[in-house]
């Protein structure tokens, strides 16, 4: 039920385990598992996107998802999953930058204040 023609030259995109799986599982030799696969890696392009951005992708999307209930909702439950750890990753990385940068003031913080004994100790006015 291919909808979606093309090569297979957004596989290296292909974000799921699920859709990893299923290429493994199938043969190259047969078309159709050929244009599952396809239709698969469109249907993960718009859960990924949040659904369509146009109103042929619409009718794509909807056949897809009609076409593929049980796929579509494992590719949702996965994104999902997906899209939580990447948000856990970016706050992870937001909090480290924080702690940098308090560490950078702290040391520069530090070094103002050995720098400014150092000035009155050489006899400098504070």
């Amino acid at each position: 039920m291919s909808i979606v023609y093309g090569p297979l030259e957004k596989g290296d995109k292909i974000m799921t385990r699920y859709v990893r799986n299923k290429i493994k599982a199938l043969s190259y030799s047969n078309e159709d598992e050929r244009e599952y696969i396809r239709d698969l890696m469109w249907l993960e392009e718009f859960v990924k996107n949040g659904g369509p951005n146009s109103l042929g992708g619409a009718y794509a999307f909807h056949s897809l998802k009609n076409a593929y209930p049980e796929e579509y909702l494992e590719l949702q439950k996965e994104m999902k999953g997906l899209k939580i750890n990447v948000k856990k990753a970016l706050q992870r990385k937001k909090q480290a930058e924080r702690k940098a940068e308090q560490r950078q003031k702290e040391r520069e913080t530090r070094e103002r204040q050995q720098d400014q004994k150092n000035w009155l100790r050489l006899g400098g006015q504070p």
